[in-house]
């Protein structure tokens, strides 16, 4: 046999490096940097040392995740729609300041550059504060490393790098940073999105798993308790030529009631009296996994009603029906009530606002929002559901307009100053006065 290959001085060297190479294999665990498989990390890991692109608000377009050692990096993921994300980012900007060479708040968004710019200049145009956090934007990477379904979502880092904790808003403050500083981040209360299941909004809930099994069905039409893991909550009113159903899903009592008594539209908080010992079983002004808990707590129900399109307005009848049936320790009713609401007039003959024509539209982005060619009815629902929801005023229409408009309100929408400001070129105002309204009481039935 040829001594070349035999020879122990010459094989040697071969295994030891043969080895070396098995070790690594096994050792080896890959993580990627923008493209490729990336492995989902939980609390107690200890965060690769990547390199994440398209940075704004820093030194270079790059960053390193080492770059930040030795101080605790929380990772704040938000988007610019997200209303509670914009709420917080001068509560960000002045914990930044605060621990300043202690902590490193980084926000990270998955939208592009052209998004997330014009959202920011426009916030720093409306509030006059400018974002001076660096800013992580088209992200995917560490959205793979971190996945979640809700945000605001922020990821604890210790300044060794170690996955510390995941947590909502309502931990992000001064107090809960020094904590996790003092090395006590297992008292922090854990942010946990829950698991999807199955469901199409399209198809009736609970039938043929759709939604989850059915075992928490109480009553049909359809009735059931919160059910986890149906992660869209809200209503929905579907109609087609056959039928039309009304949906919601892990809703609170005082919400199915408005949808009931509603009708065709929606009443907001501000159309309701509670005249009822127990407010709390009804409505909640909690946030975040507080809120999510006290649904839980048998404070919600899905409920789902479903009748031919040729009966389609007597839903909301049975509605009204079922609740008082399953729900009868309260009773609720429409009363004409004095109350002092905000109403929407026009301030001179000439018309400012009759529409042009064209594609209706309605949209809302943030400080502006856009009606063409659709009645002044989607800005009063706009107002009284969504942008003045806390507002103690209902907001109705004094014009007695009827036609289609077009608007483009660059306002705050819940400033009635700001606003005011906005109407005013479409010869509109909205005004204190002290109205005879229909009202939805809900008490006791004693």
């Amino acid at each position: 046999m040829n001594s070349r290959f035999c020879s122990p001085g010459k094989l040697l060297p071969y295994l030891f490096y043969l080895l070396l190479s098995f070790i690594l294999m096994l050792c080896w665990r890959p993580v990627k940097a923008q493209t490729g498989a990336v492995r989902q990390l939980a609390i107690g890991d200890t965060l690769p040392d990547i390199t994440v692109s398209n940075v704004l608000n820093y030194k270079t377009p790059t960053v390193k995740l080492s770059d930040f050692k030795g101080k605790l990096l929380i990772i704040d993921f938000w988007a610019t729609w997200c209303g509670a994300c914009v709420s917080m980012l001068p509560r960000l900007d002045s914990l930044q300041k605060q621990f300043d060479d202690k902590i490193q708040i980084l926000p990270v968004a998955y939208q592009d550059a052209k998004a997330v710019q014009t959202f920011l200049s426009k916030y720093q145009a409306k509030t006059t504060r400018r974002i001076v956090l660096p800013q992580v934007i088209a992200d995917s990477v560490l959205h793979e490393l971190f996945p979640h379904r809700y945000v605001p979502h922020y990821v604890w880092i210790s300044s060794e790098g170690v996955v510390l904790t995941f947590t909502g808003m309502e931990e992000m403050n001064a107090s809960t940073i020094r904590k996790v500083l003092e090395g006590k981040a297992g008292d922090i209360r854990q942010k946990k999105d829950e698991k999807g299941i199955a469901y199409d909004v399209k198809k009736p809930f609970l039938v043929g798993g759709n939604g989850g099994d059915g075992k928490e069905l109480i009553y049909h039409s359809v009735l059931a308790n919160y059910t986890e893991g149906l992660l869209s909550a809200g209503y929905s009113i579907i109609k087609d030529s056959t039928e039309l159903r009304i949906v919601l899903r892990n809703t609170p009592l005082s919400s199915m009631f408005r949808v009931a008594y509603g009708g065709n539209g929606y009443l907001g908080k501000n159309r309701m009296i509670l005249e009822v010992n127990d407010p709390g079983r009804l409505r909640s002004d909690l946030t975040g996994q507080k809120y999510t808990d006290w649904k839980k707590q048998g404070n919600a129900f899905c409920y789902e009603v479903k009748v031919p399109a040729a009966v389609g307005k007597e839903a909301y009848t049975i509605m009204q029906q079922d609740f008082a049936r399953l729900f009868s320790r309260y009773k609720a009713s429409m009363q004409r009530r004095s109350r002092t609401c905000l109403v929407l007039t026009r301030t001179d003959s000439v018309d400012h606002i009759r529409s042009k024509g064209g594609r209706p539209l309605m949209a809302t982005e943030y400080g502006q929002f856009t009606l063409q060619n659709k009645k002044l009815l989607f800005l009063i629902s706009q107002l009284n559901v969504i942008s003045m929801q806390d507002s103690p005023y209902p907001v109705v229409d004094g014009t007695g307009y009827t036609d289609p408009v077009d608007l483009i309100l660059d306002a705050d929408l819940s400033d009635i100053a700001d606003l005011n400001r906005a109407l005013k070129p479409y010869g509109l105002t909205l005004n204190e006065k002290v109205r005879e309204i229909d009202m939805l009481v809900i008490s006791d039935n004693l």
